[in-house]
């Protein structure tokens, strides 16, 4: 609709007016009022303080008050310019004054009230200071001659002739007005500015505009004192306010160093140094980080921030983790302190960069030498790989000369230490390491070394053992030399994976422990720092494993496109690793200082590294990602794990038809690895996870083998050895190793089990086999896992071309051997010959057994657990269906001591125990039948077992001994789901059991004992502990020294009990599912009792104790034995023919000793001293007894067993 303003506007335009155009615009609305009549002792803070009072006034926030007390007047600025109508729509008093209230249009003065009274009065030569109501403008005024006449007197409108004033003559008007400035005194006034307006007053030559006032401005007190006459003052007065009215002004950005650099007095006066060399009447102040720029006109905001960007610039020179001691030495701190004096700089430490801010030319001068000096004091870490023993024979031998390299480069930071895994770490300044490293080389080089090997029988066992230990540390000491026995370490190896989930898009998630440049993917992810230096933890290892062309294309990267931000990547081709690409990604740094906020945009920042690292990987098949900024970034490991997953998933979710299916969580710290298979059990829940070793696949998940009847498929061995036959796909298998049989030319084709492994291996597993070329009959060529094989490495047995009768025994030992050395848990065979060979089904699966057999009978500290028997057709399983039931119903050799016959678990008689084996320092275990027991010292809450046993009080309290260790490691959650359990069932009578989750334990259940303290009713509350857990299909359970500390239970009655509530619970309940039980003691001084006890019970046996042999022939002759649980003797057997025995060949366990020394005569002597030693504790003893020869070839098989369970060999001599 058109308004009368809108039409007068469009007349305007049209019409001109003495040839010009009119420009007319509407009336701002106002924020402001212009208060009158104040009282003479209102001050700027009442006349504030009341107009934001709504109570009082009306008012509201206010922005602004300019106050003149001269003129008891004000203008007051509000916030709202609603506000302003509120104000005049009242009348106010002051200090019990009437004050006069209007709005105020800077653009047209004081506006005066429609009901005042206009009057035109006559010129009073007395107050003729009209500067204060005469607004000042910019143009000059355009002058015009006007012709008028002036008459003598005037009157006022409406006034009678009479009413006429008379005026002195026009001559005399300024003689009477300079007589009057004369005698008016001088006047002050003060104005209060803002600093950044008071430093545009200084630029704009204010006080040369007003040479009759004096001016003082005070930056500090933030004012201007303006003194002079009045009429001078006001003039100048309104020319401040005009000034500081509404300045041109612009706040820019700019980043922290800078802002801090400009807030110093060096910064703030180079900038304003430049601005003023620019010409520029700028002022300026600086806000966190941004600088507020204020100038008189807006063109020159443009040439200032022009001017600031030329005159200031900031640059950074990244640094290593290595390089922060460096930098925060005492060197450093000088070094800065000295820049910042010569240079007009700033310098500020980060933490992956060195900032430096100021000139540019200072900057760049600066910067060049800070960057000289990290690269001259820069800390990295290389590496001297050489053997666990030669590492050994350096530190007990070498020490001073190693101690001597250091010394000599002390300076350059140089330490070297030494790796448990064998080699040297050194770590100092480049030039440093460099130098230091050939030395540790050369040391390396001038050792000497050799082996021996003894034969000689028991003595494996003696030179293993502490005894033997001891002496050859000595033989080695008197000859300055190192002699180790070469045994397989426990636990090392390939990576080992520990669990599996594969989600609904048929993405494979798999946790594993080992080294990531062993695993076998085609992308590894490497946790690297944004300058892109690989010096220590997982960085260092993969580009030392990758090759030097790794870091040498990092640096490049680096010098073309600078370093990376937090949570970006880039890659490498993976060289010398078993992958084909390496993708770097930066992590962030972690603190506990830090807020919420902060913490979740560190967690945005990881899950954006492994997306993005996933997404360069996504048309490759597998892909392994260790704990990013886990490391010395200090990422807590449970926060990382779920982040990590949350990205994996995320991934997938957005991406679920890439190629990419497979993604391996990997860690070499086993704390770290558990921690990502905790996760995976929070995640998906332990009954959706596939364990490997465990011979079960997730419920509900289809493939992999089957057990092949219903029937008990497996069959126990020394050591603990579970021996599963299952009828399947073996490709699908999750064990540790998968074995092939395979040809000489190790081509994965020609069907059978051959071609399955190569359709699962894909072309890497081919590439793998043939990179070793041409095999040999025999021979076991090993690989690592490729394409869809669930395991860490694979078995390739070059079964064709082998002479022997029986090859199948040699495959599998070279097999179990080296799956043994490498640490691995389980492996698969396959039916070895039954396919393509045309071996007989018969023959192989009785040749099987017995080499598997065989082998564990001679290795009881294999580290090899689980081994699984896979068959495919029919016929082979009914095969090895029939030899597996002769070896449990004992009619084969090795059935007595693999395993119990069923009828025989029925008997209160000692034939349920096994021999007491030692698989390390400390530890017993025995058989009882199928079930293995294991007695250690140790913490029972960090067992990896399905549950441990929590003794506690009737109410389920978890507030003293065991309880309380149990509570505090599972967390508040324990606790209350046994209160809920109290609350619902009340107090619990003595020896129940309550099952509840693990929580944060690494087992899944906690079996609650109450009150165990009666030692007449331990023994049978262990048996309900086990019945409850073989009802909840538990496989292996952990026990404290129940009775003991707060129960006042002795060790030994505790011992007592519990090995006989556990040998009850075998013979009566003939369990199914619970396969383990370990009793856990945390006080060393009671693991004797314990171990005693089990030795008593296999000494009922005949299987353990001094004189071994004499007792076992007590026993089977009726001159001794006892049952373990009942002290009345045995009845005397039945008289026996007299035979001719012959006991099985016996093959010693061989044993070779390294040795390294200083030169060779020295290790000549050495090896003379072991002979000395073999000598003198190889014993022979004679047992002479006529009964022997009334022994059955089994009881002859048998004593031949307990003979090689202790590396002893047993013959038969002419009597």
């Amino acid at each position: 609709m058109e308004t009368d303003f809108d039409r007068i506007q469009a007349k305007a335009k049209t019409k001109d007016l003495e040839g010009k155009t009119l420009s007319i615009e509407r009336v701002p609305v106002t924020d402001a009022i212009i208060v009158t009549n104040l009282p003479d002792n209102a001050s700027e803070d009442l006349v504030k303080l009341y107009f934001e009072s709504e109570r009082k006034s009306g008012g509201g926030p206010v922005s602004e008050v300019e106050m003149n007390s001269h003129r008891h007047m004000a203008v007051i600025h509000f916030k709202n310019p609603a506000t302003v109508n509120q104000v005049t729509s009242r009348s106010h008093k002051l200090n019990d004054i009437q004050i006069t209230v209007k709005p105020y249009y800077e653009c047209l003065g004081d506006v005066l009230d429609s009901n005042e009274k206009k009057n035109t009065d006559c010129l009073d030569s007395s107050a003729m200071d009209t500067s204060s109501s005469i607004p000042t403008f910019e143009a000059s005024p355009t002058t015009r001659d006007i012709p008028m006449s002036v008459d003598d007197t005037s009157s006022k409108p409406g006034a009678s002739p009479e009413d006429a004033t008379d005026f002195p003559s026009m001559q005399e008007i300024p003689k009477a007005v300079e007589e009057t400035r004369e005698k008016v005194p001088g006047v002050t006034e003060t104005v209060k500015l803002a600093r950044n307006k008071l430093k545009l007053l200084l630029l704009s030559d204010f006080a040369a505009s007003h040479p009759d006032v004096e001016v003082k401005i005070d930056m500090e007190q933030k004012e201007v004192k303006l003194m002079g006459e009045n009429h001078a003052v006001m003039a100048a007065q309104i020319h401040v306010y005009e000034t500081a009215q509404n300045p041109a002004e612009e706040k820019v950005k700019v980043s922290h160093g800078i802002a801090a650099f400009l807030a110093t007095e060096k910064g703030r006066m180079h900038l304003e140094g430049s601005l003023q060399e620019n010409q520029l009447k700028v002022a300026f102040i600086v806000e966190e980080e941004r600088v507020a720029l204020f100038a008189l006109k807006n063109e020159d905001l443009e040439k200032a921030k022009m001017a600031m960007t030329q005159c200031v610039s900031e640059s950074s020179i990244p640094f290593d983790a290595d390089s922060s001691d460096v930098l925060k030495s005492k060197e450093a701190t000088s070094l800065f302190k000295n820049l910042q004096e010569k240079h007009l700089v700033c310098i500020h430490l980060g933490n992956k960069r060195v900032w430096v801010v100021g000139p540019p030319h200072d900057v760049s001068a600066v910067k060049n030498d800070i960057g000289t000096f990290i690269s001259t004091n820069t800390i990295i870490t290389v590496s001297v790989d050489t053997s666990e023993g030669c590492t050994k024979f350096l530190q007990e031998y070498k020490k001073e000369d190693i101690a001597r390299v250091e010394r000599e480069h002390r300076e350059q930071a140089v330490r070297i230490t030494s790796r448990q895994t064998g080699g040297f770490s050194i770590r100092g300044t480049k030039d440093g390491t460099r130098d230091a490293k050939k030395k540790i080389e050369k040391l390396v080089a001038d050792v000497k070394k050799a082996s021996k090997k003894i034969t000689k029988p028991g003595m494996h066992k003696f030179l293993t053992g502490d005894t033997g230990r001891a002496l050859l540390d000595v033989a080695g000491r008197d000859n300055q030399c190192l002699i180790i026995p070469d045994v397989p370490s426990r636990g090392r190896g390939g990576p080992k994976p520990l669990c599996s989930h594969t989600t609904r898009q048929g993405k494979k998630l798999v946790v594993v422990h080992g080294d990531i440049t062993k695993q076998t993917v085609d992308v590894i992810v490497n946790a690297a720092n944004d300058s892109l230096r690989h010096g220590g933890g997982v960085a260092g290892a993969i580009a030392r494993a990758g090759g030097p062309q790794i870091q040498a294309d990092c640096d490049a990267y680096v010098r073309d496109s600078g370093p990376l931000r937090d949570g970006e990547v880039m890659t490498t081709k993976g060289y010398n690793l078993p992958c084909k690409m390496v993708v770097h990604a930066v992590g962030p740094q972690w603190s506990r200082d830090m807020s919420d906020v902060e913490k979740q945009t560190k967690e945005d920042l990881l899950k954006q590294a492994v997306y993005k690292s996933m997404k360069e990987a996504k048309d490759h098949h597998s892909i392994a990602i260790p704990g990013i900024s886990s490391g010395i970034y200090g990422y807590p490991m449970d926060l990382c794990a779920a982040a990590i997953l949350d990205s994996v998933q995320g991934f997938f979710q957005s991406n679920h038809t890439c190629t990419l299916t497979e993604v391996h969580l990997i860690e070499m710290d086993s704390k770290k690895a558990d921690t990502f298979q905790q996760e995976f059990v929070k995640r998906f829940g332990k009954d959706k996870l596939t364990i490997p070793g465990h011979g079960s696949t997730p419920a509900g998940k289809k493939g992999g083998a089957s057990s092949p009847g219903a029937a008990d498929n497996t069959l126990s061995g020394p050591g603990g050895v579970k021996i599963l036959l299952k009828q399947g796909d073996i490709t699908k298998e999750q064990v540790d190793v998968l074995v092939n049989t395979t040809g000489t030319n190790l081509a994965l084709t020609g069907g059978g089990v051959n071609s399955a492994f190569g359709r699962a291996g894909g072309q890497s597993l081919q590439q793998q086999c043939s990179n070793h070329g041409q095999a040999k009959p025999g021979d076991v060529v090993v690989t690592q896992s490729a394409g869809r094989l669930n395991c860490s490495q694979v078995y390739h047995a070059v079964l064709f071309g082998m002479t022997e009768e029986k090859p199948q025994k040699k495959l599998i030992h070279t097999c179990l051997s080296s799956t043994s050395q490498s640490g691995h848990r389980s492996i698969a065979f396959p039916a070895i010959g039954t396919g393509n060979m045309g071996f007989r089904k018969d023959d192989v699966a009785e040749s099987m057994y017995d080499a598997i057999l065989g082998f564990f009978h001679r290795n009881h500290g294999s580290s090899v657990k689980d081994v699984r028997i896979i068959v495919f057709d029919q016929p082979t399983v009914k095969a090895f269906e029939k030899e597996l039931k002769d070896r449990q119903e004992g009619r084969k050799a090795h059935a007595h001591v693999a395993a119990v016959p069923s009828s025989a678990t029925g008997r209160k008689g000692t034939e349920i125990y096994s021999a007491v084996r030692k698989p390390q320092p400390g530890v017993q275990e025995m058989d009882m039948a199928r079930l293995t027991v294991q007695v250690k010292t140790g913490d029972i809450t960090a067992e990896r077992v399905d549950a441990i046993v929590n003794p506690t009080r009737n109410d389920l309290g978890l507030g003293g001994g065991m309880a309380k260790v149990v509570s505090d490691a599972a967390g508040r959650g324990l606790q209350v789901e046994c209160q809920q359990y109290i609350l619902v069932n009340g107090n619990l009578s003595n020896g129940s059991v309550v099952v509840t989750g693990g929580h944060n334990l690494p087992c899944s259940k906690v079996l609650h004992l109450t009150s165990p303290n009666d030692t007449n009713q331990l023994r049978g509350y262990i048996k309900k502990v086990l019945v409850v857990a073989e009802r909840k299909n538990l496989q292996s359970v952990a026990f404290p020294a129940l009775g003991t500390g707060g129960f006042n239970v002795s060790a030994d009655k505790s011992a007592f009990c519990m090995l006989g509530g556990i040998a009850d619970f075998v013979r009566d309940s003939n369990p199914a599912s619970v396969k383990e039980v370990r009793i856990t003691i945390f006080q060393q001084h009671m693991l004797k009792d314990f171990h005693s006890e089990m030795d008593r019970r296999a000494a009922m046996n005949g299987h353990s104790g001094p004189n071994i042999f004499k007792r076992a022939f007590g026993r089977i002759f009726g001159l001794g034995s006892a049952d373990a649980d009942d002290p009345a003797s045995r009845p005397p057997p039945a008289p026996r023919p007299v035979g001719n025995v012959s006991f099985p060949a016996s093959n010693p366990k061989e044993l070779t000793l390294v040795l390294f020394g200083p030169d060779q005569t020295r290790i000549d002597r050495a090896k003379k001293e072991v002979d000395n030693i073999v000598m003198n504790h190889c014993k022979e003893e004679k047992i002479q007894n006529a009964a022997i020869t009334m022994l059955t070839q089994q009881e002859a098989r048998m004593i031949h067993t307990y003979g090689e369970d202790r590396d002893v060999v047993v013959k038969r001599g002419g009597l």
